[in-house]
């Protein structure tokens, strides 16, 4: 059974960010030098590296999975990537569409950590060492956690060959394992009301809603999230008669009403909002 990991809160977009720090410095520039753009993100989920490039795949894909596999912590980085991140954490606790997706969640799921913020508190991201980096690594970033896709003009069997190789050299004679992964149980609905105040010109609401049909994999789980986003354009989209008679009434306003859908195994919920009179 799957569920939500549970860690100290903003490890992982810490250590996201941190991977990309190598002996001989930022491995963006490597990238940068085959013409190719990196790109990473973490979700309530998982985290994501990816590249594109128009040449040089071989030798981008080998950067990917070096910058992902090769780990390297100094106590000074991890000071500078403790302000960067605290400073942004500051950065965001005004913005309107950050505030009111998290305050939605905690209204929702109360103190569940999916309710937090991914990249953690302020306290939270102080107390992230080195330490906590490394065994959040040996204990996550492990080969046989982890997928890879690939899009274009690509042999998969090729290139199912070509990490294999590319892992076991980088990781020669692997198969150690790092430790447990810590679970939580699945986020259990709270059904409150919780309001947050900020200097803005009109007031918005939003609401979240907890999906019961939880524990869907593959197509099955593909298929509700795409049948959730089509039932929502249809009875709250552009088109729709809610939206056309709350727009015509003054009730909201085009550029800020919209919706979110998540679902994933361990939980699924939608969102909706926007400013209001």
């Amino acid at each position: 059974m799957s569920s939500v990991h549970e860690t100290h809160q903003g490890v992982p977009h810490f250590l996201e960010h941190r991977l990309f720090e190598k002996q001989e410095g930022d491995i963006t520039a490597r990238f940068t030098a085959l013409g190719a753009e990196v790109d990473a993100q973490t979700s309530f989920t998982s985290t994501a590296y990816s590249f594109e490039c128009v040449d040089h795949f071989e030798e981008s894909l080998r950067l990917l999975l070096e910058l992902v596999l090769k780990p390297h912590f100094t106590d000074a980085g991890l000071d500078r990537e403790r302000e960067i991140i605290q400073r942004e954490i500051r950065l965001f606790e005004d913005n309107l569409e950050w505030v009111s997706f998290h305050t939605a969640l905690k209204a929702l799921y109360g103190q569940h950590p999916l309710a937090v913020d991914m990249a953690g508190t302020v306290e939270s991201v102080a107390q992230i060492g080195r330490r906590s980096l490394e065994i959040f690594y040996r204990t996550y970033y492990r080969p046989k956690s982890m997928s890879i896709f690939l899009c274009g003009e690509v042999d998969p069997l090729v290139c199912r060959q070509l990490v294999q190789e590319i892992v076991d050299d980088l990781l020669p004679g692997a198969g150690g394992e790092g430790g447990d992964m810590a679970v939580r149980q699945r986020p259990v609905p709270a059904s409150t009301t919780v309001s947050v105040s900020l200097p803005i010109s009109r007031p918005r609401l939003c609401m979240a809603f907890h999906d019961d049909e939880e524990g869907l994999r593959g197509l099955a789980l593909l298929k509700r999230e795409i049948c959730l986003e089509m039932a929502f354009d249809i009875l709250f989209g552009p088109s729709s008669e809610f939206f056309a008679s709350q727009y015509r009434a003054g009730h909201i306003q085009a550029e800020s009403f919209g919706w979110e859908t998540y679902a994933e195994l361990a939980f699924c919920f939608a969102m909706i909002g926007g400013d209001v009179d």
